[in-house]
Order: structure tokens, then C-alpha cells, then sequence
């Protein structure tokens, strides 16, 4: 079997099995053995993309894609914390090495060749974990378990750059630096929520080249440019009143040590303001927090951008537009969690190694459907937005990854039905 994940060719199977030793999962020559590391990683991801979650489903995949046996208990012995790291070095290499494929932004805005937009989402577990994986607390006062995926997007491109599973106790603030590491570099716009906003992590987006485009965190104090404080309210009724007007100004962040950047303010639609405000109010009384004050709840009224591009840049159009396609990168995680089954796969009741190893075949899997332009949201041809939707054909494809990586491990279709009646 030359290549058991055939969307990711770039992943041969003697990369794979350097991985596999440089984790510790491979210590000795596998030959004859039904379970080499390309084999592994392939019954996980096949597994993962049918919807299976068990030791004995995998155990089948295994059989499929090998023409030998094992048993689920001998597969449990070689799922463990070696065979954990194995598979987050090859959802890695896949990760880095999509990255270098990815293509740049044509002129659209000034000097910005990539545009990255990062968020995170809840993974559910089983209550089982909840020791290993501890999240929110319930009105029961009983802790579920919970882990968080942080993702980064490459917008033109419809790729995966970056991915981490994090303790689901380890917020986005904390997360901010994570791709600033690891993936940001000179001339990459950076398109995050208020989750991510801190100044420190606009500096050290900058100290790379790169740009930012964020939403003001209320708790930022924002300054005339060596001067007084700013009342951001008193200014957006003061310079833009009516719905579509909007204005920008150079100011100042941060009462200590200020930092310099652009303000975009944009007066939005009345049911917009009135929409907002009603999901504050809604989410305020749900996790029972403290209201939001009535200054910021009339601030919905207006879209509050802060960006190191200059005006000369991107227009405050543009950057509304940019910031606007954050929905769609929300979609695009939301469906990939629903579509290909991850809550049923990662919400059985297992050991903590068997569900991270699945979590991490999960986003080998999406990794190998996004480098084959399933989540483009781009023309290939520029950055212009591409409106037709494939999201309703996306179960069926991750159901013909499945079958290719079964097929490539049998050969052809009369052996792969073969080994499937004996398994």
C-alpha cells in the first residue's frame, strides 16, 4: 500500500513511519505485522469518516486495509499516549506541508498576500473523561467534560494551517500567540474575534509584518493620538448616524504603553443593532453573568474595527467585508463537526487516549479534504468570493474518502468486498 490517505499525496508511507519512531509508536521493523503506522492512520481516518468510534470497528478497518486480523484488544494495547503524539506529528506535517500550497492574495489589499482567520469550537465528550478533559461546571454543579479545538483558516486558499486540541479551561486570550508562532509571517492579515483581542498580541502580529483586523474589546481605552481619552459611543453618534456611514481615525490604544492603529467604525442597520442586542441579553442570562451596561449595549448600533492597515490599504469596506466572511469560517467548523459525525465518534465512552487518537484522525481528515478544495471559499483565480455552496455534498465525500483509502489498501472493489464479508 503506497499511500493509505489518498488525498494528502504527500504523505508517502515512509514519512509516516519516520513518524511513527520518532514518537516512540514504532520500535521495531513491521513486517508481516497487519498494524504498520500507514495502516493505522489510515483505519482511523476511514473509521473516523464512516462514523465509527469503536475498538472493534476499528479493529475492522484495520483488517480491510491490511488483509490480516487483530484483535480489539491487542488494537487497545497500541492505542496509548506514544500512539496520541504519533498521530498529532502526522496532522501536523499534514498541516505544514498544505500550508506551503497555499496560494497568496492578488493585489486585492495592499501588501496583504494571506488572509488567516482563527477560532475555536467546544468538543462534547463523554461524561467519563470529564478527569481527564474537565469542563463546564452545570447547574448541578457537575463538571462535564469538554476539550476546545482551536483552528486556523486560510481564507483564499480553504485550508487548514493550524490545529490544536486545548483543555477546554484554556480560553482564547490564552490561545491568542498559539498560530502568531507558528504560522503568522510577514504580510499575513490576521482575522480573529473578540476573544483573541489584546494589545500584546497586535504587537506581536505587527513584529512579524503581518496585519490584524479585530473588533475593539470594550475594556480597551482608546486615546486621541497623544491625547485625551476617547468616548467611542459619543464619537460613532457624533461621526456616523445613519446606517452605511462610517469613518476612520488614527488613535491610540491602552492607558501605559499605547499602540498606535486604525479605529474603523461603521453604522450597521437597526435590526442588526436590535439582533445583537438580543443575543447579549440572551447569552448574559444563560451563563447567569452580570448584564452588559447600556453604554455597550447601545454601541451594537455600530461594527468597532481596529487594524494596523492604513486607509491607503483597505478601504473600511473592505474590511467590514473581510471581518463579514468570519460567519462562513464559523459555518465551515460547525459543519465539519456535524457532517462527518464527530460528536458520535467522540462522545462514546472510551479511555482518554482512544478519543484524543479520534479526535486527531478527525483533523487529519480535514486536513485531507481541504487540500482538494472541498472548503474553498475562493475562486482559484483571485480572492473574489465564491457564493455556490457545496456544504450539502460534503457527507457524501467524506463517506467516498472512506471508501478510497479502504480501496487502496485492497486493491480493487471484489477484494475489498472480500475482506469486508470476512471481517
Amino acid at each position: 500500500m503506497q499511500n493509505p490517505i489518498l488525498p494528502i499525496a504527500f504523505l508517502r508511507r515512509s514519512l509516516i513511519d519516520k513518524l511513527a519512531r520518532s514518537s516512540g509508536w514504532l520500535r521495531r521493523a513491521h513486517a508481516g505485522r497487519p498494524l504498520t503506522p500507514a495502516v493505522f492512520v489510515g483505519a482511523l481516518v476511514a473509521s473516523v469518516a464512516t462514523g465509527a468510534r469503536s475498538l472493534r470497528e476499528l479493529a475492522v478497518e484495520v483488517g480491510l486495509l491490511s488483509g490480516g486480523t487483530i484483535s480489539k484488544q491487542g488494537l487497545s494495547k497500541r492505542i496509548d499516549k506514544r500512539a496520541v503524539e504519533f498521530l498529532k506529528l502526522v496532522a501536523g506535517e499534514a498541516l505544514r506541508r498544505a500550508a506551503c500550497k497555499v496560494p497568496e492574495l492578488a493585489g486585492q489589499i495592499g501588501d496583504v498576500r494571506r488572509v488567516l482567520v482563527g477560532d475555536s469550537s467546544t468538543l462534547a465528550l463523554h461524561a467519563s473523561l470529564a478527569g481527564h478533559f474537565p469542563g463546564a461546571t452545570n447547574h448541578t454543579d457537575k463538571t462535564v467534560a469538554q476539550a476546545r479545538l482551536q483552528l486556523t483558516f486560510d481564507l483564499l486558499g480553504g485550508r487548514w494551517l493550524h490545529a490544536k486540541i486545548d483543555p477546554y479551561r484554556r480560553n482564547d486570550k490564552s490561545a491568542a500567540y498559539d498560530i502568531i508562532r507558528a504560522v503568522v509571517r510577514a504580510g499575513d492579515l490576521v482575522v480573529r474575534d473578540l476573544g483573541y483581542a489584546s494589545i500584546d498580541s497586535f504587537r506581536a502580529i505587527a513584529a512579524k509584518g503581518a496585519y490584524f483586523l479585530s473588533r475593539l474589546s470594550p475594556a480597551a481605552g482608546v486615546f486621541e493620538p497623544g491625547g485625551e481619552r476617547l468616548d467611542t459611543l459619543e464619537l460613532a453618534r457624533a461621526r456616523a448616524p445613519r446606517p452605511g456611514d462610517t469613518f476612520t481615525a488614527a488613535v491610540e490604544l491602552g492607558a501605559a504603553a499605547r499602540y498606535a492603529c486604525r479605529l474603523v467604525v461603521i453604522r450597521v442597520p437597526q435590526k442588526v443593532g436590535d439582533e445583537r442586542r438580543r443575543r447579549l441579553k440572551d447569552d448574559a442570562r444563560r451563563r447567569g453573568c452580570k448584564p452588559h451596561s447600556k453604554g455597550y449595549l447601545a454601541l451594537q448600533d455600530w461594527s468597532v474595527f481596529v487594524t494596523n492597515l492604513g486607509a491607503d490599504q483597505a478601504s473600511d469596506g473592505q474590511l467590514r467585508d473581510l471581518y463579514a466572511l468570519r460567519w462562513r469560517i464559523e459555518n465551515i467548523f460547525k459543519l465539519s463537526k456535524s457532517q462527518s459525525d464527530l460528536l458520535k465518534v467522540a462522545g462514546h465512552r472510551t479511555n482518554r487516549h482512544h478519543a484524543e487518537a479520534l479526535v486527531w484522525a478527525w483533523l487529519l481528515m480535514m486536513v485531507a479534504l481541504s487540500t482538494q478544495g472541498v472548503f474553498r471559499l475562493c475562486g482559484p483565480g483571485g480572492a473574489d468570493i465564491v457564493e455556490t455552496s457545496i456544504f450539502k455534498s460534503v457527507d457524501r465525500v467524506i463517506r467516498w474518502l472512506a471508501l478510497g483509502i479502504e480501496l487502496a489498501g485492497a486493491a480493487d472493489i471484489p477484494t475489498l468486498l472480500r475482506l469486508s464479508l470476512i471481517h
